[in-house]
């Protein structure tokens, strides 16, 4: 997919399905991971930085497609609901 196509699908069932898709890749296990995500009011964090997955990173500009930031208050990919 062009990063169009993810900007297309955010906030969507189907680009929760590419986040997971994409973070999973950062885990030992990938999709057989246990993946957790928490939340704060309006504001929903994954565990993985920048460390983890660059911005500049192939991953990373998918996330961003799709909504997702690095916060440099919480150090960890997030987006606002």
């Amino acid at each position: 997919m062009e990063l169009e196509d993810y900007e297309n699908i955010a906030n969507t069932g189907d680009g929760w399905v590419e986040v997971i898709k994409t973070i999973s890749k950062h885990f030992p296990n990938g999709m057989q991971s246990r993946i957790w995500f928490e939340s704060d009011h309006d504001i929903i964090f994954c565990p993985l930085t920048a460390d983890d997955i660059p911005v500049d990173s192939d991953d990373g500009m998918i996330l961003e497609a799709l909504g997702w930031f690095l916060s440099e208050e919480y150090d960890c990919w997030c987006i606002f609901t």
